[in-house]
């Protein structure tokens, strides 16, 4: 009976370390590929000190079933809705006018915080050169080309359903919208990308590109500004926000991803070799797409000025190109997305490497562009239950870590897309993605009135930024 007894409990200890192996390893599940199954919402993710793996798992899955070959196309871009879908062409007023098949892109989309934070009670946010410069192309990214970088916004059915249920097309609707009571439901998917003109360099098998259309910039008051004309151009896809609603998470996922190059490295632009370098240090000795060779940390991640763009914009070319091209060189501040550390969480280290050898393992077509990208990170709360409500800025206090007992925000603290958050990396506050989307209330960045009272419902720029500018 004993030796009975002892082999039962071999038995369940090598189950269990056998569980916390494939656990640890943070695999890639085989049957994601070729076609990548629906994502599930049956179980609520459990917080810390349970491992934070299922949340990056829970990302891939996403990237891989929205960027699911369709055609020559993806699955987003075949059936996901935009903003004019959603809320009527005519406020159409940052986006290329639509085109059936065609993509529609934006010179740029705001990343800018919900709330405004005052520097003095009583006191507006200042107007300068700076990100927060005034004008439709302020914190305008331009690439070593010359050309800007371009986005799009898209949700899916249950985002789209969920906006017509709750009649959620109008701002009236958006302020009487109970603060508390209405959120996003599980399954709701929003998705931000950024796109690069392709030129000769950049025509590769390694990238997705696409058709889109874009506005033709022309200069009117001094500054460079889109226009109500368009032309098309050819896009790669460079970076992709991946934003989900899992069970019991209503705040959303916020996972980014971006392309990747032969060496398996994320290319878009280079990582410091520690957090926050100083700014004589020089983060590449080589060119990037979004950075230029030799660029010292102090001289990346600006924004250009509007006299300096109107002085190279060239409308012939639609580029910054007049007198010698210019750019907006950047990096990543904090290369491995957290501000207590330079080394990448283990997890997502073995769930891209899984995924790497996934992508190798002989499933997947050739022409199949999703082994080109990579997860950079995610952040969610880890207690939605008790930190989830209206009027809050997620953010972990200071000395906390995202690991720490206790911690409101998981995962990357310092996430930033280099493609999309390029300029604000080195704000105050520990920036990351709640910096902007959050349940405080929606100001006016120039001063500092409210447009939107907080609500639950303003983690979505798709209602705090979009639906919150239509009459």
């Amino acid at each position: 009976m004993r030796h009975h007894i002892l082999r039962v409990l071999i038995a369940v200890a090598a189950c269990s370390l056998s569980a916390m192996r494939a656990e640890a390893a943070c695999d890639a599940p085989a049957n994601w590929l070729p076609n990548t199954p629906d994502p599930t919402y049956q179980a609520v993710l459990p917080p810390h000190p349970q491992p934070d793996c299922p949340f990056y798992q829970a990302a891939w899955q996403h990237f891989l079933f929205v960027m699911q070959p369709d055609g020559k196309s993806t699955r987003f871009l075949r059936t996901y809705s935009t903003i004019p879908e959603l809320f009527g062409a005519e406020h159409n007023f940052q986006f290329a006018r639509e085109k059936a098949g065609i993509l529609s892109l934006a010179p740029r989309v705001a990343q800018l915080p919900n709330e405004k934070l005052l520097n003095t009670p009583g006191n507006p946010p200042g107007i300068d050169a700076g990100i927060n410069q005034a004008g439709p192309l302020r914190g305008l990214l331009i690439d070593g080309n010359g050309n800007p970088i371009y986005y799009a916004i898209h949700v899916n059915g249950v985002f789209s359903d969920f906006i017509k249920t709750n009649k959620l097309t109008t701002k009236t609707a958006l302020l009487n919208a109970d603060p508390d009571k209405i959120e996003f439901g599980e399954g709701a998917i929003e998705l931000k990308s950024a796109w690069q003109i392709v030129t000769p360099a950049l025509r590769r098998a390694d990238y997705f590109i696409t058709q889109a259309r874009v506005p033709i910039l022309e200069v009117k008051d001094g500054d460079v500004v889109p226009g109500t004309g368009t032309r098309d151009v050819e896009v790669a896809l460079i970076a992709i926000h991946v934003v989900f609603v899992l069970k019991g998470h209503p705040e959303f996922i916020w996972a980014t991803f971006e392309h990747v190059g032969a060496n398996g490295l994320r290319d878009n632009a280079p990582a410091a070799a520690s957090n926050a370098p100083s700014g004589t240090t020089v983060i590449s000795a080589t060119d990037w797409p979004l950075y230029r060779a030799g660029t010292p940390a102090s001289a990346a991640n600006l924004p250009n000025s509007v006299a300096e763009r109107f002085a190279h914009f060239n409308p012939a070319t639609q580029s910054f190109d007049k007198g010698g091209v210019i750019s907006t060189p950047v990096y990543r501040m904090f290369p491995a997305s957290k501000s207590d550390t330079t080394d990448e969480d283990d997890d997502i280290s073995a769930v891209n490497t899984s995924m790497t050898a996934l992508f190798k393992g002989g499933t997947l077509a050739p022409e199949d562009a999703r082994q080109h990208y990579q997860l950079v990170g995610a952040i969610w709360l880890d207690n939605p239950a008790r930190d989830f409500k209206s009027g809050v800025l997620f953010q972990n206090d200071d000395g906390q870590t995202t690991d720490s007992a206790g911690a409101m925000v998981a995962g990357e603290d310092r996430l930033s897309s280099t493609a999309m958050e390029s300029f604000t990396q080195a704000a105050d506050q520990r920036p990351n993605c709640f910096s902007c989307h959050n349940t405080k209330r929606v100001t006016d960045d120039r001063t500092g009135a409210t447009i939107i009272p907080a609500k639950r419902l303003n983690v979505s720029h798709v209602l705090s930024k979009f639906l919150s500018e239509l009459p």
